[in-house]
């Protein structure tokens, strides 16, 4: 189903050199952008040539995959990029490095993610940028701490730019609708919390949209790393049927996919034996899971020891001859033959159809024993 999912708008799935519409249209659907005035910079990243600032290919999706979701852009720096966009992170984590709220966060127009509707390409300068979205605080750090600060300390601050889609009612335009923390506080559309004015008399206009989620945060996170991976899944489909499956970007679309599902995998793993312990059904499935991505990948060296860490729990917990512990000997096995250690792989193979022949019922089939995987 997913598969023919991502086929569906296939007039959604060319090329585009949009970068908003990109987002808002193509995105979910393995579409491309291409645009002159931004460079592929790494797996993950656009540069904007002008400006040097890099865009996430990706996108943090809280619209719910919705076609009514309208893209902003969240400009932070290289240390914070790193957190939202690790799929390893925890989703509070990521919430933490995003959102601006609390004692001492500059959320002079309620809490919520701050953003903006321009990409890079859209703004003169990247000094552009830095007014719009520290006007006031430069100002005053000029007088406190010099020019020379401000010029070292802010421009890191807009760095990266991290595309997110949401729906239009969690997005609030403060120069035309006022957050509920404006409107508590008697503030108008354009007037900040502390009394200063978006927009200023004899200077470039600001804009700024915060973003406030419906839901739990770290739930809301959480969604948006499974679309992430339904996106990168269809632009990897689309890039193999567009080039050839050996095409530099069909590999790369390939390559990017499995980096994030295995990096989820680490963190469902690593949570699992937190909270559940090491040999927890539910661990053990993330075990298994997170060996059969490693497998596909062709690392065979780091997925013996998971089948076997899979194998040995079975045996403790289940027993010799449970259909959980012969199927994980079975994988163990498979994964010896293709590692050319045949000679270990048959005595496993043997293994486990004697123990098959010993319990299957009379008709051939397993009983009706309830599986704990």
């Amino acid at each position: 189903m997913a598969r023919s999912r991502s086929r569906r708008p296939r007039q959604h799935a060319a090329t585009d050199s949009n970068l908003k519409r990109f987002f808002e249209r193509g995105y979910h659907w393995g579409g491309a952008f291409e645009h002159p005035d931004y460079c592929v910079a790494d797996g993950h990243c656009w540069e904007h040539r002008g400006t040097g600032i890099r865009v996430w290919r990706d996108a943090i999706d809280l619209s719910g995959g919705r076609a009514s979701a309208r893209v902003v852009f969240h400009y932070t720096s290289p240390i914070a990029f790193d957190c939202i966009t690790a799929p390893e992170r925890e989703a509070e984590e990521v919430w933490a490095s995003l959102v601006t709220e609390g004692e001492g966060a500059n959320a002079w127009w309620g809490k919520g993610v701050y953003t903006v509707p321009l990409a890079p390409h859209q703004w003169d300068s990247v000094a552009e940028i830095l007014d719009n979205n520290f006007r006031n605080m430069m100002a005053r750090d000029v007088v406190s701490k010099g020019r020379a600060f401000v010029n070292e300390e802010y421009p890191p601050r807009v760095a990266f730019c991290v595309p997110i889609l949401a729906l239009p009612d969690s997005l609030y335009d403060v120069s035309v609708r006022p957050t509920p923390e404006m409107e508590a506080a008697g503030k108008r559309a354009g007037e900040s919390l502390a009394g200063k004015l978006l927009d200023e008399p004899g200077k470039p206009r600001r804009c700024c949209v915060v973003l406030r989620v419906q839901g739990v945060p770290e739930v809301e996170v959480e969604g948006a790393r499974s679309r992430l991976v339904v996106a990168l899944r269809a632009r990897a489909e689309a890039a193999s049927e567009r080039f050839g499956e050996h095409h530099r970007d069909a590999v790369d679309a390939a390559q990017r996919l499995g980096n994030v599902l295995l990096a989820q995998g680490s963190a469902v793993l690593e949570r699992r034996e937190r909270m559940l312990g090491p040999e927890h059904p539910d661990t053990l499935i993330a075990v298994s899971c997170q060996a059969s991505l490693l497998r596909a990948r062709g690392r065979l060296q780091e997925t013996e020891p998971l089948y076997r860490r899979v194998l040995e729990a079975s045996e403790r917990t289940l027993g010799l001859e449970h259909r959980d512990t012969l199927t994980s000997v079975g994988n163990l096995a498979s994964l010896l033959q293709d590692r050319g250690r045949l000679r270990d792989a048959e005595t496993l193979n043997r293994r486990a159809l004697e123990a098959r022949e010993r319990t299957l019922g009379p008709d051939g089939r397993w009983g009706q024993s309830t599986r704990r995987r």
